[in-house]
């Protein structure tokens, strides 16, 4: 009697260890896979986001101070806070007087 309760708690634990071992496998494959579909995730996001040649190439070429700064003069803007304020205030006036005889015709 002692000798079939022996036997039989060794194949159990037998196909109990065959069946942690293929456990562990299947769990060691699973993080693998997960790892290397997570490396294909990044690899995909580099290639689609990737700055270009060019674009590479355009931001040397801009890198440093930016020299090309706009000239107040030439473009319409005014040199001081004041005087632009001052403009802005007289074309609020000046819009608020014409609407009000455009909106009479009724």
């Amino acid at each position: 009697m002692r000798w079939k309760s022996f036997l039989t708690n060794s194949t159990d634990k037998a196909m109990s260890n065959d069946a942690n071992k293929l456990k562990n496998r299947q769990e060691i494959r699973k993080y693998l896979v997960f790892a290397g579909m997570f490396l294909l995730f990044i690899g995909c996001m580099w290639w689609i986001f990737a700055p270009s040649e060019e674009d590479r190439q355009e931001k040397e070429k801009n890198a440093g101070f930016n020299t090309e700064l706009p000239d107040p003069r030439g473009a319409g803007i005014e040199a001081d806070k004041i005087t632009a304020y001052e403009q802005a205030d007289m074309r609020r006036r000046e819009d608020a007087h014409a609407g009000g005889f455009l909106g009479d015709g009724g």
